[in-house]
């Protein structure tokens, strides 16, 4: 009874928002003598839904086959070839998928005309739910299912339903045709596809004063449903879906041109958010509200209005509030990058060192998003030294621990920072000189270590 209740309140929602009358069809016969386009894998026939499963092979996607055939249904009529629920690309992978067709909400007996197209074809009736533009299966339907016939249609009858009661129809090898029913609602489906996500953004998305930015996006749309979709349709709209935060919703966007049954169009999806709330990189991704599929269109990190001094090794890793030159003989200078990631000048007014340390990097400007070559040099000997880096910026003043372990000239040393066995070293076949990670990075990048066996 709350099946029937629960999807009785859906069904006044959905058909309250469509502005298309329910037709009342009493008795309800859907008999395929009129062709169906199968070509789009989401195809339902009319007042029809359509639980669409796939396989995903690295870039291709393998779907259920259908067609729909003129003659080979009931006294020849027209019918609808369902294909395999086992899928393969062909080569080695292999899946079964649970691709469905959905009834229009029915009552009463309901009978389905059913032809077998090989030894192991079979049909399943699941209970189905719908609710927020999603059909979704709810269990199998206990009953018997007659054996299936390579020579002839058999007509299967599915339990007594309630009104409003949605059926799936899971066939697997199998010709149907003749779907009746004692009554049904049958309404076009509003459905739009999003074809293809443009990112509008540019390179480095920046807050403006007022401490917001902006996302933009252009959509690619076709009207892939069952009638026409008009202004002020309940959930004709796209939002953006930051995927990150489970899906949050950050805007919606509701669409301003009507869009006839096939037609495409581009709509822009344009979003202000406030930078204090989304501070860091987030995927975000497109949202069609008549089906609530998403379409990923990739992650962004929006920047604040403000200059941000961040210290990089030459890997483009953040160094945090400490760096360590490693062991070092003699003076070494270590080169780094000094980077605004904000979206306003970063004014460096003071740069000052302890402990030994020290850089020819003078006090200047460094432009949004923009990296300087910050170098680091050392030669103070002792066997551990300690200083810090202080930059006053007009941003705030930056600190940053320093560290090196030195060794005495006439101390036995080497780094092999010139790719070459220092003399008198002995090593085996199996060693060899690498130079992971990159040249220039501390601790000393040029280490022997030793090749396969």
């Amino acid at each position: 009874m709350y099946r029937i209740r629960h999807l009785l309140l859906l069904l006044t929602v959905l058909f309250a928002g469509y502005n298309v009358q329910a037709q009342t069809q009493s008795p309800y016969k859907y008999d395929f003598n009129s062709p169906i386009d199968t070509s789009d894998p989401e195809f339902a026939p009319l007042g029809w839904g359509h639980i669409v499963d796939a396989m995903v092979v690295r870039s291709n996607t393998y779907y259920v086959q259908y067609a729909y055939q003129a003659t080979g249904g009931v006294d020849d009529s027209g019918c609808l070839h369902i294909g395999s629920q086992t899928v393969t690309d062909s080569l080695t992978q292999t899946q079964t998928l649970n691709d469905i067709l959905v009834l229009p909400p029915v009552g009463g007996t309901v009978t389905v005309d059913v032809k077998a197209l090989n030894y192991g074809s079979d049909i399943k009736f699941y209970y189905v739910n719908f609710e927020d533009g999603k059909f979704t299966t709810d269990g199998l339907i206990d009953m018997p299912v007659p054996e299936l016939s390579e020579d002839r249609f058999c007509t299967i009858t599915v339990p007594e339903m309630a009104e409003g009661t949605y059926i799936g129809i899971r066939g697997n090898s199998v010709l149907i045709d003749n779907v009746t029913a004692t009554t049904a609602e049958v309404t076009p489906l509003p459905r739009m596809k999003v074809l293809k996500v443009s990112d509008g953004n540019p390179e480095y998305v920046d807050a403006a004063s007022d401490g917001n930015f902006t996302l933009n996006y252009s959509v690619q749309l076709r009207n892939n449903g069952q009638r026409d979709l008009k202004v002020g349709d309940e959930n004709y709209s796209l939002s953006l879906v930051n995927t990150t935060l489970n899906n949050r919703v950050v805007g919606t966007t509701a669409m301003t041109e009507d869009l006839a049954l096939g037609a495409e169009t581009t709509a822009t999806l344009t979003v202000t958010l406030p930078y204090a709330s989304y501070p860091k990189n987030y995927a975000y991704a497109v949202r069609d509200n008549l089906t609530g599929e998403l379409t990923p269109c990739g992650e962004r990190q929006a920047y604040p209005y403000e200059p941000v001094a961040t210290m990089l090794d030459r890997s483009g890793k953040p160094v945090g509030d400490a760096i360590d030159l490693g062991i070092v003989q003699g003076e070494v200078t270590y080169s780094y990058l000094l980077r605004n990631d904000g979206a306003t000048p970063l004014d460096i007014t003071n740069v000052s060192m302890t402990g030994g340390f020290s850089t020819a990097f003078k006090a200047q400007q460094v432009a949004p998003h923009a990296a300087l070559t910050f170098p680091i040099t050392f030669g103070q000997v002792g066997t551990e030294n300690q200083g810090t880096l202080t930059l006053e910026t007009n941003s705030g003043t930056v600190e940053i621990a320093l560290s090196a372990t030195s060794v005495a000239a006439n101390e036995m040393y080497a780094n092999f920072e010139n790719g070459k066995m220092p003399a008198g070293y002995i090593v085996g076949e199996s060693w060899f000189i690498s130079d992971f990670p990159p040249a220039g990075q501390p601790p000393q990048q040029h280490l022997l270590r030793p090749g396969a066996v």
